[in-house]
C-alpha cells in the first residue's frame, strides 16, 4: 500500500513492504561544504529505465550530473548541452537500493522516488551505486527546508 512520508512534504510512495524510510530519516546529517562540493561535481554514465513510449521498461545509458544543489540532470551523451530530463531533488521523497533478490548480477540498481514518479537507475557496480545513493541523499537533505530540524 501507500506509505506516508514522514517529512514535511506529506508525500506518499508506493511500497509493497511498507518499510521504505523517508529520505529525511536516513542516518547522517547535512553534508559539509566540502562534501557538498564533491557531490555536486559527481558525473558519469548510469542506466535509466524508461517509463513510456518506445523506451518503456528498457534500460538506456544516460550521462548524469548535478546541475546545482537541487537538480540531477541526465543527457544522452556527455557532451550534450540539452538534458533529456532531470530529477528535481526538492521533490525526492525516498531513495532505496533494490534488494539483492530483485537485482541482476551486478547488484547495482536503485530507485529515486519523487512526487509523481519513481526513477529506476542502475550503476555499473555496487560501489558506484552506493556513491550515487549517498550523494543524492545528502544533496536532497541539503536542499530541504530546515524547519523542524534539530541543530
Amino acid at each position: 500500500g501507500k506509505v506516508p512520508c514522514q517529512c514535511n512534504m506529506g508525500a506518499e510512495v508506493q511500497c509493497k513492504c511498507g518499510k521504505i524510510p523517508c529520505v529525511c530519516k536516513v542516518p547522517g546529517g547535512l553534508p559539509t561544504e566540502q562534501e557538498r562540493s564533491e557531490y555536486q561535481q559527481m558525473a558519469g554514465y548510469l542506466f535509466k529505465q524508461g517509463i513510456k513510449g518506445l523506451t518503456r521498461n528498457q534500460w538506456r545509458k544516460r550521462y548524469f550530473k548535478f546541475e546545482n544543489d537541487s537538480i540531477l540532470a541526465y543527457y544522452k551523451a556527455k557532451g550534450d548541452t540539452t538534458p533529456k530530463g532531470y530529477i528535481d531533488l526538492r521533490r525526492v521523497t525516498h531513495i532505496l537500493e533494490v534488494p539483492h533478490t530483485q537485482q541482476d548480477k551486478n547488484r547495482a540498481t536503485f530507485r529515486v522516488a519523487c512526487q509523481g514518479r519513481t526513477y529506476n537507475i542502475q550503476a555499473e557496480t555496487e560501489d558506484e551505486m552506493k556513491r550515487w545513493v549517498k550523494a543524492i541523499q545528502s544533496l536532497v537533505k541539503a536542499c530541504r527546508p530546515t524547519s523542524g530540524a534539530t541543530p
